[in-house]
């Protein structure tokens, strides 16, 4: 079987070949920043504020502390029979305070995005090398024509 190898610049003047190289950097570009969006997104630092609301009985007891940004929950323990029997009776609601809390940081992004980053471009660059492989047959060709 005498088959020639072919080199890079061969292909390069098929019009197919170049359609295929646009295409794969569209697509390493594409999921190069999508990807890299998500994960700052998940990962970027956010600060947290909630507001906490405490029930407290006449004897000074607490009872609940918390998060007042779930107000249907907060009224269903307000009303609930539990607070009643637990406090006799009497007892009120006081906003008592803020807290916050940080998520996330520029540290843990970059630990994501960097080997992310790397792996992706290991990725292709083997993509690459087997498409070579499969019309050069070889994985690394060389840039001149082999005679």
């Amino acid at each position: 079987m005498n088959q020639k190898h072919k080199s890079v610049k061969d292909l390069n003047k098929k019009s197919w070949y170049r359609l295929v190289k646009v295409v794969y950097v569209l697509v390493f570009v594409g999921i190069l920043l999508y990807l890299s969006n998500f994960i700052y997104s998940e990962n970027k630092p956010r600060t947290h504020i909630a507001k906490r609301v405490d029930v407290r009985c006449d004897d000074g007891r607490v009872l609940y502390d918390m998060p007042s940004s779930y107000p249907s929950l907060i009224d269903d323990i307000i009303k609930s029979q539990f607070i009643v029997d637990k406090c006799g009776g009497d007892y009120e609601v006081i906003e008592s305070h803020y807290s916050d809390w940080t998520t996330g940081s520029w540290q843990q992004v970059l630990n994501l995005l960097v080997p992310f980053w790397i792996g992706l471009a290991l990725l292709f660059e083997g993509l690459r090398r087997i498409f070579y492989y499969i019309v050069l047959g070889t994985f690394i060709p060389k840039n001149r024509k082999i005679k």
